[in-house]
């Protein structure tokens, strides 16, 4: 690979394992598929080249706009920093879901409360709920330091790119995560370890994914539902259909802009009746 593709990825070191290997995977893929060589060959890709190749990709409608998002970033940054003249990307529009795709990576209501309830393990239930309801990604649940949880409930949580944001904890997580502090076997700084040492993001995403496998529901279900992530998105979700404010989206979520929230709202059918209603 040409040099400035590892610039690229020497940018994100702020992601996760995974997600970096998800980077890898999507680019690789695109440089090899369109025999790319050197950094100024991106340059000769033309936008319809790209619907085309994208077209081309045997997954779904919502797994080609993560592949678009993810080429689009390493466009951009090619033409940040002056490698490339501009960014074709910003011609390649994102592709329409259909509700099916809008909902099936995210848990329902009725599903979180059984997934909840049905945990017997008291840490991985502490987990679920805290990233069911306050739309934590993993790697922030995994930074969490008791220290950064005040008498008040409140929860300091260090996100993405050093960014940081304040939660304020539902009462009931309040009181249990007091009660898992206190019982901890061996201390730690760190509100989930292991022996005393922080766990990692992807340690996080095992033992959620595991508890999911056991569950009885359907292997369509599980699949939909396994990943940690799909969690903070049913936590979006809600804020947004509670507040319908994406403001409110925005901050829970620590995102730098509001457009950014959009791809985690999925509002329910019924949740405009009451102003269609009135019309």
């Amino acid at each position: 690979m040409f040099p400035e593709y590892q610039e690229f990825f020497n940018s994100k070191s702020d992601k996760s394992i995974h997600t970096l290997r998800s980077y890898h995977q999507n680019i690789d893929s695109f440089i090899s598929a369109l025999k790319i060589k050197k950094v100024k060959d991106l340059e000769k890709v033309s936008a319809g080249t790209l619907r085309t190749y994208r077209d081309s990709l045997k997954i779904s409608n919502a797994s080609k706009n993560t592949w678009t998002r993810v080429l689009s970033s390493f466009f951009s940054f090619m033409n940040e920093q002056e490698y490339i003249d501009f960014n074709v990307f910003d011609k390649v529009k994102y592709l329409s879901l259909t509700e099916k795709e809008k909902t099936i990576n995210m848990p329902t209501q009725d599903e979180i409360k059984m997934i909840i309830e049905s945990c017997e393990n008291k840490t991985t239930k502490l987990m679920l709920n805290i990233m069911s309801r306050i739309a934590l990604r993993r790697d922030e649940l995994s930074k969490i330091q008791i220290k950064d949880i005040d008498a008040d409930g409140r929860i300091i949580i260090h996100g993405k790119g050093s960014k940081i944001r304040m939660v304020k904890l539902p009462l009931d997580i309040f009181e249990t995560i007091k009660a898992h502090i206190k019982n901890k076997r061996v201390k730690s700084e760190y509100l989930f370890s292991y022996d005393g040492h922080k766990i990692t993001g992807d340690a996080i995403y095992i033992r959620i994914n595991g508890f999911i496998e056991t569950l009885n529901i359907s292997d369509e279900r599980k699949k939909a539902i396994a990943h940690p992530h799909a969690l903070r998105h049913r936590a979006l979700t809600t804020t947004y259909n509670v507040t319908k404010d994406p403001y409110a989206v925005k901050n829970l979520a620590g995102h730098s802009n509001l457009a950014i929230g959009e791809r985690y709202i999925h509002a329910e059918s019924n949740i405009y009746d009451d102003v269609t209603e009135n019309l």
